[in-house]
């Protein structure tokens, strides 16, 4: 039982980490002009 609800919580953290990562890919996707302007000042 205790198992269980490890991998339950585990699976949770993958998900958010993924949503996460996935946001942070489309922002970058989606401003990479922005990137390049602020890092050239």
């Amino acid at each position: 039982m205790k198992r269980k609800g490890l991998d339950e919580v585990t699976d949770s953290r993958d998900k958010v980490s993924s949503e996460i990562n996935q946001q942070l890919k489309k922002s970058t996707i989606s401003a990479p002009s922005l990137w390049l302007t602020e890092a050239r000042g």
